[in-house]
């Protein structure tokens, strides 16, 4: 009994105590539009979006554009539909296999990339990724993507970047409720996301949405672990 409350007392310390990690305000259900996250959204030079066809900007990624926050899905809408700047992120079909440009010495970008850069420093618990979802065509959905990070303000070289390896990816299931999937990537802390297609079903790379989920604060996680100590207790 003394020993169950002293570890008590020392989880209820740990709650009021300052927290010093900022919460990331990148997260799925609170905010349908995340865009204002971020500095900068950005793509290999040969990107397909001009302001002709603007149904593959890779800032659809992030401006909710058919995602909705309270269920967390993504719609099936098609990409041709650009009445709301289209929903996803589609790459150019006759430059697929070319080398893209770099992009501050990031090395193995494979051969298309999304970059994302945050207005600040994130702390980064794992990314929620919606593949692409137009039924037509599943298999432009990428199955292996390569993901890359920096703290570093502005990376300029190799050395300033860290990857953390190559994830398996499912292809989306073409219904207007899919729930995308977790990569499964760790904990990390970033100023620079980079995500690079290294396989998929076709010619052209595609992706319908992407969160990050930040990592649970102090706080939290010291809630988390009292309920815990109080079920233990119950179960007892």
């Amino acid at each position: 009994m003394k020993k169950f409350f002293c570890i008590l007392s020392l989880m209820v310390g740990a709650i009021v105590m300052p927290v010093s990690v900022q919460a990331a305000d990148l997260y799925i259900g609170d905010d349908q539009n995340s865009s204002d996250a971020f500095a900068n959204v950005t793509a290999a030079s040969w990107e397909r979006s001009t302001s002709s066809d603007n149904c593959c900007n890779p800032i659809n990624l992030v401006n909710g554009n058919g995602f909705d926050a309270e269920t967390g899905t993504h719609d099936n809408t098609a990409w041709t539909n650009t009445d709301n700047g289209g929903a996803h992120w589609l790459t150019d079909k006759n430059k697929w296999n070319e080398a893209p440009a770099d992009y501050l010495g990031i090395p193995n970008s494979d051969l298309t990339f999304v970059a994302l850069e945050f207005n600040q420093t994130e702390q980064v618990g794992d990314i929620h990724v919606w593949n692409y979802n137009d039924g037509c065509c599943l298999s432009r959905g990428t199955t292996k993507m390569r993901v890359q990070y920096s703290a570093v303000e502005a990376p300029s070289e190799g050395g300033d970047w860290s990857d953390l390896g190559i994830f398996d990816m499912a292809l989306g299931s073409g219904r207007a409720e899919y729930a995308g999937e977790l990569l499964g990537t760790g904990a990390f802390t970033a100023r620079h996301v980079v995500l690079s297609v290294v396989a998929n079903g076709a010619s052209n790379p595609t992706l319908s949405e992407i969160r990050f989920i930040p990592i649970p604060e102090p706080a939290t996680m010291g809630l988390m672990a009292m309920g815990g100590l109080l079920m233990l207790r119950r179960r007892r």
